[in-house]
C-alpha cells in the first residue's frame, strides 16, 4: 500500500473516530464498536485490507500516530502545574527508571547467560519511559 494511500486512510479513521464518539453521545453505542464493525468489514468481510499491508506500512502509521499524542498532549499543557509539579516528577521519574533498571537488570543476570553488563543494558531498555505512554 503506498504511502499517500496510507495517510489517507489513517486521517479517514481519525474522522470516523471523532464522529463515532459523537455517536455514541446520542446512541450509547461505544464508538470502539463501530471502528470494530469498521476493520471486520474492511478486513475479513470486503479484503481491501490484507495483514501483509499492515507490515509494510507500520512505521509510516506508528509514526503518525505518536505525532498526534504528543501533538495533543501538547496543546492541553499548561505551563503553571507543569513548573510546580516538575521537581516531584522528576524524582519519582528517576526512581521509577532505577528501580526498573535494577530489578530486570538482577533478574536477567541471575535467570539467563547475559553477563552482568548486557544483563544492565536489558534493564536500562526495560526501565526506559517510552512518550506514547506517559502520555
Amino acid at each position: 500500500m503506498p504511502t499517500a494511500l496510507t495517510i489517507v486512510f489513517v486521517g479517514c479513521t481519525i474522522f470516523l473516530s471523532h464522529y463515532f464518539a459523537s455517536l455514541f453521545v446520542r446512541t450509547k453505542i461505544p464508538d470502539v464498536l463501530w471502528l470494530f464493525t469498521l476493520g471486520l468489514i474492511i478486513g475479513p468481510l470486503c479484503g481491501w485490507a490484507r495483514p501483509e499491508y499492515f507490515g509494510a506500512v507500520g512505521p509510516v502509521f506508528t509514526t503518525i500516530t505518536l505525532i498526534f499524542i504528543l501533538f495533543e498532549s501538547g496543546i492541553d499543557q499548561r505551563l503553571e502545574p507543569f513548573i510546580s509539579s516538575l521537581s516531584g516528577t522528576a524524582k519519582i521519574t528517576t526512581y521509577n527508571f532505577v528501580g526498573t533498571c535494577l530489578v530486570a537488570g538482577a533478574l536477567s543476570y541471575f535467570f539467563t547467560d547475559l553477563g552482568f553488563l548486557r544483563s544492565l543494558m536489558l534493564g536500562s531498555i526495560v526501565g526506559g519511559t517510552s512518550s506514547a505512554v506517559v502520555t
